[in-house]
Protein backbone atom coordinates (compact mmCIF):
# COMPACT_ATOMS: atom_id res chain seq x y z
CA UNK A 1 0.00 0.00 0.00
CA UNK A 2 1.34 3.45 -0.89
CA UNK A 3 1.61 6.19 1.64
CA UNK A 4 -0.57 9.28 1.25
CA UNK A 5 2.55 11.49 1.09
CA UNK A 6 3.98 9.40 -1.77
CA UNK A 7 0.74 9.56 -3.77
CA UNK A 8 0.38 13.30 -3.12
CA UNK A 9 3.98 13.86 -4.23
CA UNK A 10 3.43 11.89 -7.43
CA UNK A 11 0.27 13.86 -8.19
CA UNK A 12 2.05 17.17 -7.58
CA UNK A 13 4.92 16.14 -9.88
CA UNK A 14 2.47 15.11 -12.60
CA UNK A 15 0.61 18.43 -12.30
CA UNK A 16 3.85 20.40 -12.71
CA UNK A 17 4.94 18.30 -15.70
CA UNK A 18 1.57 18.59 -17.41
CA UNK A 19 1.31 22.33 -16.80
CA UNK A 20 4.64 22.83 -18.63
CA UNK A 21 3.24 21.04 -21.68
CA UNK A 22 0.59 23.68 -22.20
CA UNK A 23 2.66 26.67 -21.14
CA UNK A 24 2.95 27.96 -24.70
CA UNK A 25 -0.68 27.70 -25.72
CA UNK A 26 -3.42 25.17 -25.04
CA UNK A 27 -3.71 24.54 -28.79
CA UNK A 28 0.00 23.97 -29.47
CA UNK A 29 1.81 20.64 -29.34
CA UNK A 30 5.54 21.06 -29.89
CA UNK A 31 7.46 18.22 -31.56
CA UNK A 32 10.05 16.38 -29.48
CA UNK A 33 13.01 17.22 -31.69
CA UNK A 34 16.46 18.00 -30.38
CA UNK A 35 18.76 20.23 -32.38
CA UNK A 36 22.51 19.70 -32.22
CA UNK A 37 24.77 22.31 -33.74
CA UNK A 38 28.26 21.26 -34.77
CA UNK A 39 29.32 24.21 -36.95
CA UNK A 40 32.11 26.47 -35.70
CA UNK A 41 31.28 29.82 -34.12
CA UNK A 42 32.73 32.89 -35.82
CA UNK A 43 34.31 35.60 -33.66
CA UNK A 44 35.01 39.08 -34.98
CA UNK A 45 37.51 41.04 -32.88
CA UNK A 46 37.85 44.79 -33.45
CA UNK A 47 41.18 45.30 -35.27
CA UNK A 48 41.78 48.49 -33.23
CA UNK A 49 41.67 46.39 -30.05
CA UNK A 50 43.72 43.45 -31.30
CA UNK A 51 46.16 44.77 -33.88
CA UNK A 52 48.35 41.83 -34.87
CA UNK A 53 47.70 40.00 -31.61
CA UNK A 54 46.25 36.56 -30.93
CA UNK A 55 42.92 35.09 -29.82
CA UNK A 56 42.09 32.07 -27.66
CA UNK A 57 38.58 30.84 -26.91
CA UNK A 58 36.40 27.99 -25.65
CA UNK A 59 32.75 27.12 -25.00
CA UNK A 60 31.16 27.78 -21.59
CA UNK A 61 32.19 29.64 -18.49
CA UNK A 62 35.10 28.08 -16.63
CA UNK A 63 36.47 26.36 -19.74
CA UNK A 64 40.16 26.26 -20.69
CA UNK A 65 40.87 28.56 -23.63
CA UNK A 66 43.03 27.40 -26.52
CA UNK A 67 44.38 29.27 -29.60
CA UNK A 68 42.01 29.65 -32.57
CA UNK A 69 42.70 30.43 -36.22
CA UNK A 70 41.87 33.53 -38.28
CA UNK A 71 40.07 32.72 -41.55
CA UNK A 72 40.49 34.63 -44.81
CA UNK A 73 37.25 36.57 -44.18
CA UNK A 74 38.66 38.12 -40.99
CA UNK A 75 36.77 35.92 -38.50
CA UNK A 76 38.40 33.92 -35.73
CA UNK A 77 36.97 30.38 -35.99
CA UNK A 78 36.02 28.51 -32.81
CA UNK A 79 35.46 24.84 -33.75
CA UNK A 80 33.17 22.62 -31.71
CA UNK A 81 35.74 19.99 -30.90
CA UNK A 82 38.39 19.24 -28.31
CA UNK A 83 40.04 21.15 -26.69
CA UNK A 84 37.41 23.92 -27.03
CA UNK A 85 34.38 22.00 -25.73
CA UNK A 86 33.77 21.00 -22.15
CA UNK A 87 34.44 17.34 -21.39
CA UNK A 88 31.92 15.11 -23.14
CA UNK A 89 30.27 18.00 -25.01
CA UNK A 90 28.84 17.53 -28.49
CA UNK A 91 27.43 20.54 -30.24
CA UNK A 92 26.08 23.60 -28.54
CA UNK A 93 22.84 25.36 -28.08
CA UNK A 94 22.76 29.07 -27.56
CA UNK A 95 25.21 29.73 -24.78
CA UNK A 96 28.38 31.53 -23.83
CA UNK A 97 31.88 31.52 -25.23
CA UNK A 98 34.98 32.74 -23.45
CA UNK A 99 37.30 34.84 -25.62
CA UNK A 100 40.79 35.95 -24.57
CA UNK A 101 42.50 38.46 -26.86
CA UNK A 102 46.13 39.50 -26.45
CA UNK A 103 47.11 42.58 -28.43
CA UNK A 104 50.56 43.11 -29.89
CA UNK A 105 51.53 45.16 -26.83
CA UNK A 106 50.83 42.18 -24.57
CA UNK A 107 47.62 43.54 -22.98
CA UNK A 108 45.11 40.76 -22.29
CA UNK A 109 41.37 41.24 -22.65
CA UNK A 110 38.96 38.52 -21.47
CA UNK A 111 35.28 38.38 -22.43
CA UNK A 112 32.45 35.97 -21.71
CA UNK A 113 29.84 36.54 -24.41
CA UNK A 114 26.55 34.88 -25.33
CA UNK A 115 26.52 33.54 -28.89
CA UNK A 116 23.89 35.62 -30.72
CA UNK A 117 21.32 33.65 -32.68
CA UNK A 118 18.15 34.02 -34.73
CA UNK A 119 15.30 31.46 -34.41
CA UNK A 120 14.45 29.81 -37.74
CA UNK A 121 11.14 28.21 -36.79
CA UNK A 122 7.90 29.81 -38.00
CA UNK A 123 5.99 29.08 -34.80
CA UNK A 124 7.53 31.14 -31.97
CA UNK A 125 5.59 29.16 -29.34
CA UNK A 126 7.82 26.10 -29.89
CA UNK A 127 11.61 25.89 -29.65
CA UNK A 128 13.26 25.09 -32.95
CA UNK A 129 16.38 25.41 -35.04
CA UNK A 130 18.46 28.56 -34.84
CA UNK A 131 21.11 30.30 -36.93
CA UNK A 132 24.16 31.46 -35.01
CA UNK A 133 25.51 34.92 -35.73
CA UNK A 134 29.14 36.00 -35.25
CA UNK A 135 30.28 36.97 -31.77
CA UNK A 136 31.54 40.55 -31.96
CA UNK A 137 34.25 41.80 -29.59
CA UNK A 138 34.80 45.57 -29.52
Amino acid sequence: MRSRAGVAGALALAAVALSACGANSPDVACPLIGYVYTEPVQILVDPELLGSGSVEACFGEGCDVAPIELDRDGYWVLPQEDPYLSAGGIGIGPGAVVVVAVNRGGTTFEYTVEVPYVPLNEDPSCPGPVEFKPVIIT
